[in-house]
């Protein structure tokens, strides 16, 4: 059931180029037909090149190890390049990272990635997009699954939790 996550534009853009096919081929005949099916699936390449979010920012695991602690509190998101609920969430976390600057490390894990898979693991990562926050000396404090919660954030930055 994971392959819905990491590759959702995928699979429903797959769906969509047959459920549009089968009515252009249903309702148009001749060289209409063809051009308009070739339109359509010159369309959704170039949504899939426009809306692609790239390989993400892939940390190694020991890159987190060698935090020093007490550096500050850590916001990892586990994310993966197709998944719908990720990019629906980047608004929020790029404003959760602006307005927490120098008291908060939001850090965005690739699961694809070959150099994440350790933790990938490490954090038991079953769905995507997960965010983990880990606490100033490392400890994780609480995780979500699907958002995050901008309030628990705060109040896990300023201490009010």
């Amino acid at each position: 059931m994971q392959f819905i996550n990491q590759f959702s534009f995928l699979i429903l853009a797959g769906l969509l180029l047959l459920t549009v096919g089968w009515v252009i081929l249903h309702r148009t005949t001749g060289a209409a037909r063809w051009l308009s099916l070739g339109a359509f699936t010159l369309g959704l390449i170039f949504s899939f090149w426009i809306f692609n979010p790239g390989p993400g920012n892939a940390v190694a695991e020991l890159d987190l190890d060698n935090r020093q602690v007490g550096e500050g509190p850590v916001l990892l998101e586990f994310e993966s390049p197709f998944c719908l609920g990720c990019i629906a969430a980047q608004p929020l976390v790029g404003e959760i990272t602006r307005e927490y600057i120098g008291q908060l490390d939001v850090i965005q894990i690739n699961i694809l990635a070959a150099d994440s898979a350790r933790l990938k693991d490490r954090y038991r990562i079953q769905f995507t997009p997960t965010f983990v926050f880990l606490t100033a000396h490392g400890e994780e404090a609480w995780r979500s699954i699907g958002t995050v919660d901008p309030e628990q954030v705060r109040a896990s930055v300023t201490g009010d939790s």
